[in-house]
């Protein structure tokens, strides 16, 4: 299975320092991951950790910087051309990588990878012990996003001419708390 691709289409976190960051995790990362911030570590990174019930309006998600960096099983991480499948995007346990908090009114496209199963519920939403959206019929008070689309093509570059794509889904944040 290729790990998550998220595209942040119309997001506050573009304009808005102060709700994006640096973490650090004790799990590998891959983008559309969400999880709760707990304290900030010397070198500035924040320890992330798994959403747990008292957490879902709090949390915030994995999504690459744009500095194409992936991650081998070794934990040797490089830094690629802008022309590398986003699906190779992963951060070895302890590594730095890049997250942002949603805010209502942003709209993602998550990749089938980037969440958890989904058949048509309508909405994506932060559950108890899982580090990916789940789907569900409504949204909750906690993380949820609506569903607006669930058949857009997400553009993956290749080296050679061309490239492929990945369905994902278009989605909007309705709830944070």
């Amino acid at each position: 299975m290729a790990n998550g691709i998220v595209r942040k289409l119309a997001v506050s976190a573009t304009e808005d320092n102060a709700i994006n960051r640096a973490a650090v995790h004790t799990i590998v990362v891959q983008n559309g991951m969400v999880m709760s911030l707990g304290d900030r570590n010397t070198d500035g990174t924040w320890d992330a950790s798994t959403p747990a019930t008292a957490t879902l309006g709090a949390l915030w998600m994995a999504a690459d910087s744009g500095e194409n960096v992936i991650t081998d099983a070794n934990g040797g991480v490089y830094n690629v051309d802008g022309t590398s499948d986003p699906s190779l995007f992963s951060v070895a346990i302890g590594r730095a990588f890049s997250i942002f908090k949603p805010q209502v009114g942003d709209i993602v496209l998550l990749s089938t990878d980037a969440v958890g199963t989904y058949a048509s519920e309508g909405f994506l939403v932060a559950a108890d012990g899982e580090d990916k959206l789940q789907a569900s019929a409504a949204a909750i008070s906690g993380l949820s996003l609506k569903v607006l689309d669930e058949t857009s093509l997400i553009g993956v570059p290749s080296k050679t001419l061309g490239g492929t794509s990945s369905v994902g889904y278009r989605c909007e944040v309705v709830a944070v708390a």
